[in-house]
C-alpha cells in the first residue's frame, strides 16, 4: 500500500526522524530503500522517537553500526526517562564564589535549557539548597567558600 507508506514517512519526518536512502548490492544489481532507523516509544498520552542510527549516510560502515549499537542502551534509557518524567528537573548554577557567569557559560545554558529548568543560585542569598533543585553545579570557583556556604552534618 504505497499511500500508507507515504503517510508513515510523513508522520515520522514530522516527528523529527531523518530518513536514510539505503542502497544494498545484490547479485541482480542494486536495491535502494528509504528507511527510518528509529523506534517509537509510547507511554500514556506521550510518545517520542529513539534514534537508532544518528548518521545520515546510506553507506553505513561496520564501525558506524558498532557505534550506534553501543549508544542504543543510552538512547532508550534517555527516551524512557524523558517520556515518563512528571516534571522538568531543576539544575542550579551556583554563583557567589567567582564562578564564570560570562559568555563561557552560554553553551551550558543553551544545552540544558531544552530539557531542564535552569536557574542561577546565589549561595549568599539562600541559606540552604531548595528541595526542588535536583542538581547544583559549582563550576570553577575562584574564591573560598565561607563556613555558612559549606554543607555540614
Amino acid at each position: 500500500m504505497p499511500g500508507t507508506q507515504t503517510r508513515y514517512a510523513d508522520t515520522l519526518t514530522g516527528m523529527g526522524a531523518v530518513p536514510i536512502n539505503l542502497t544494498v548490492q545484490k547479485q541482480e544489481g542494486q536495491s535502494s530503500n528509504i528507511i527510518f532507523p528509529v523506534a517509537l516509544l509510547k507511554y500514556k498520552d506521550r510518545q517520542t522517537l529513539v534514534n537508532l542510527y544518528p548518521g545520515a549516510s546510506g553507506r553505513i560502515s561496520q564501525e558506524e553500526i558498532n557505534g550506534a549499537e553501543a549508544m542504543m542502551e543510552y538512547q532508550f534509557a534517555n527516551a524512557l526517562d524523558k517520556i515518563t518524567r512528571t516534571r522538568r528537573p531543576t539544575i542550579g548554577y551556583a554563583v557567589a564564589n567567582g564562578e564564570p557567569t560570562d559568555v563561557r557559560t552560554y553553551d551550558l545554558v543553551q544545552s540544558v535549557s531544552n530539557e531542564y529548568d535552569f536557574r542561577v543560585f546565589n549561595m549568599n542569598q539562600f541559606p540552604v539548597i531548595p528541595d526542588e533543585m535536583d542538581v547544583l553545579l559549582i563550576v570553577k570557583p575562584t574564591q573560598q567558600f565561607t563556613e555558612d556556604q559549606k554543607v555540614q552534618d
